[in-house]
């Protein structure tokens, strides 16, 4: 008898659990924007380490909002690497960053 009452009550104590869990929907990530221009124009953008496809001058769209590693690249120039912070549902502007030739001497 005490094993029909236990079996009986594990499908309610597996449904008590089931509604118990948070019915709230996931909150998507904040999300801004952020033009980039560059000296010269046409380098390669790449949000934490992540190439974008896109080359400046031009805007990337939907980035994570909090600090975030951008990397502009170009053929014959020198990777240049940054710091920007972005903000929700905002577009910050950056630029113009002047590449340094790879053909430079210090």
């Amino acid at each position: 008898m005490k094993k029909l009452i236990l079996l009986l009550l594990i499908p309610f104590a597996i449904l008590l659990v089931i509604s118990c869990s948070d019915d709230d929907p996931i909150t998507p990530a904040a999300e801004g924007n952020l033009y980039l221009t560059s000296i010269p124009a046409g380098a390669e953008i790449w949000i934490d380490g992540v190439n974008t496809s896109q080359t400046t001058p031009d805007t990337v769209m939907n980035i994570e909002e909090g600090v975030r590693n951008v990397t502009l690249k170009r053929d014959e120039y020198k990777d240049t690497t940054f710091s920007v912070s972005i903000t929700a549902d905002e577009t910050g502007v950056v630029g113009p960053i002047v590449l340094t030739s790879d053909n430079e001497t210090a």
